[in-house]
């Protein structure tokens, strides 16, 4: 079976796996960050409400990610593309 989690989130993905808490989300969030901002900036622009609506964003694609599909990156960038309607909504 192929595992295509990437190296780099390894740890805090299986730490957040063990501990789904508000404290293991804020950890977890912490460490994909770049994953999330990255996002935030390609479907959201520099908007605050992006920015937290991002977040909320990649802790529900988390809920499904299956590391024997995709990359990490890949899964949550792909997720996040309804920021674009989010916040065009807004304006």
């Amino acid at each position: 079976m192929n595992n295509y989690l990437e190296d780099d989130y390894k740890s805090a993905y299986e730490a957040w796996k063990a501990d789904q808490t508000p404290q293991g989300n804020a950890a977890f969030l912490k460490s994909i960050d770049p994953i999330v901002q990255k996002g935030v900036k390609m479907y959201g622009g520099d908007s605050p409400l992006a920015a937290s609506k991002g977040k909320l964003m990649a802790l529900e694609a988390m809920q499904k990610y299956d590391p024997s599909r995709s990359r990490l990156q890949s899964h949550l960038l792909n997720q996040m593309q309804g920021l674009r309607r989010a916040v065009r909504k807004q304006h």
